[in-house]
């Protein structure tokens, strides 16, 4: 059948994944006067039960702090996950919701940053120009100010470096 194609799939999750992202972004902004903290525990929560069920669905014996040799890793990526999302809750409750959503889907120009730097993958002579393209045009959302409006914009793309971080 259709499904059966790993590229359907893939387009599906996709959509999935951002319609998913977009709801999210939508109650966070509609929870009213609620404090940042209090919706970052109750999407971590919901997020950590739902990755209980399913690692308990899966039958796979795992340990719930990662392997050894990778654990002096995962705390670290963690604070960097939750300051990822408390940055982004900040910027959706103080800029428009779309502006907020671009800038933290720089994560990807992030990612290869980091792989550049940290892992030493070589950049191409084409991410060179996309990646001046990509920071240029963020800065046209974020319209730069020397005053204290651009702190949301600026939680929207640490919002990105985090999750770039923990990604690579």
């Amino acid at each position: 059948g259709l499904m059966e194609d790993n590229r359907l799939k893939g387009v599906v999750f996709m959509l999935v994944s951002g319609v998913s992202f977009a709801l999210m972004s939508l109650a966070v902004r509609n929870s009213g006067d609620l404090p940042v903290a209090e919706k970052v525990f109750s999407r971590n929560f919901v997020s950590m039960i739902v990755a209980l069920v399913m690692i308990k669905r899966s039958h796979v014996k795992v340990s719930l702090f990662g392997k050894l040799e990778n654990q002096r890793y995962l705390f670290p990526r963690a604070f960097l996950g939750v300051l990822g999302v408390a940055l982004l809750f900040y910027s959706i409750q103080h800029i428009t919701l779309t502006d907020a959503n671009i800038l933290s889907r720089l994560n990807p120009a992030f990612v290869t940053l980091f792989s550049w730097w940290f892992l030493k993958e070589k950049i191409s002579r084409l991410q060179v120009p996309a990646l001046a393209f990509i920071f240029i045009f963020a800065l046209l959302v974020v319209k730069p100010s020397f005053d204290l409006t651009v702190i949301p914009s600026l939680a929207a793309v640490g919002t990105a470096l985090c999750a770039g971080a923990t990604y690579t």
